[in-house]
């Protein structure tokens, strides 16, 4: 009877943490689409790329180095073990 308490213990654990880490990215999703600096960051860089005349494919560059800033930022904020995990220096970031 011990046995199976402990199992039950242990998968309502893991059940609780697996709620936690959803609940706290919905959070992270949520803020990230209210906050208004982040509309004034985007709209700030799009003027900034047009105004210099970037080429197309450098203009996409920058936006996929900036939104897997935004990925890195999200998955770092949850408790998963990212945490320890740095950007590689070429700047792309593999999920595991």
């Amino acid at each position: 009877m011990k046995h199976d308490l402990d199992k039950l213990g242990t998968a309502f654990v893991h059940h609780t943490d697996i709620i936690k880490m959803v609940t706290r990215l919905k959070k992270a999703l949520a803020n990230a689409k209210k906050d208004e600096l982040n509309k004034h960051f985007w709209a700030h860089t799009a003027k900034t790329l047009q105004k210099d005349h970037i080429k197309r494919q450098e203009r996409q560059t920058v936006m996929d180095t900036a939104i897997l800033g935004i990925q890195y930022a999200c998955w770092n904020s949850t408790p998963n073990n990212w945490n320890h995990r740095r950007l590689p220096s070429n700047g792309l970031l593999k999920h595991p």
